[in-house]
């Protein structure tokens, strides 16, 4: 099937021929750049970042399967000030000295250097389908937003403190399909942001990353609370 993984790590799947498509890259970017210092500090080309997973590193992240510079701009920074490691972006091309200028400016990665984040840019001939699956095989839950409400939960009653969660993100379209390429079958569970009753209408990109990357970062720290105050009774049940 399109989109298969490879099994081994020299990128080739030798039961069906797939081959790890080629990075994306980025145009006119000299080295000793200001432009080029920033892409080299919070951008990650796909092989590494799937090496980095390996290691054990990035315990969430957020994958946009499609998205404008601006956009990923935006999302890079909630992301950062919510506890997401990483943003992945599927379907982009070679991005010009102009549009990385775009993202960094938007995402204020430039005055930020201690943030700990990296925006991933998978090769633009990698299927979506493809990309979450190898999230799944590294050991992601992947939670896919959608405006649709039919079949989907809102948000708050999935589950986000889990290790290892994927918040993926679908296209606006007008091709009646929430996720490209068929991804959606991938998730293992969809969920919506519901809106008010009548509005017709949802949340920007930017903006449902942000309450969806909130979200998370209120469930896990309502399950610290939980587990200190449990402990805390605990300890009091001891005292003789």
């Amino acid at each position: 099937e399109n989109g298969a993984p490879p099994p081994r790590g020299d990128g080739v799947d030798r039961r069906k021929g797939w081959r790890m498509p080629e990075e994306g890259g980025m145009k006119s970017l000299e080295p000793g750049s200001r432009v080029f210092e920033y892409k080299e500090r919070c951008f990650r080309p796909w092989r590494e970042f799937l090496n980095e997973l390996a290691a054990g590193r990035h315990e969430s992240v957020v994958v946009l399967t499609g998205s404008s510079p601006n956009n990923a701009g935006a999302a890079l920074r909630n992301s950062a000030v919510l506890g997401i490691s990483a943003v992945i972006v599927l379907g982009w091309g070679s991005l010009d000295r102009e549009e990385v200028k775009t993202i960094v400016r938007i995402s204020q990665m430039d005055r930020k250097p201690h943030w700990d984040i990296v925006l991933v840019q998978a090769p633009q001939d990698l299927p979506a389908r493809a990309a979450l699956r190898m999230l799944k095989e590294a050991g992601f839950t992947l939670v896919g937003l959608t405006a649709e409400s039919k079949c989907t939960k809102p948000l708050w009653e999935v589950d986000l403190t889990l290790p290892r969660i994927g918040l993926v993100f679908g296209t606006d379209t007008n091709d009646g399909e929430s996720f490209p390429d068929g991804a959606d079958v991938e998730l293992h569970v969809p969920a919506t942001i519901p809106m008010r009753e009548g509005t017709d209408d949802t949340l920007n990109l930017s903006n449902t990353v942000c309450a969806a990357a909130y979200e998370r970062k209120r469930q896990l720290e309502m399950s610290l609370a939980r587990r200190a105050g449990a402990s805390a009774v605990e300890d009091r049940r001891r005292v003789p």
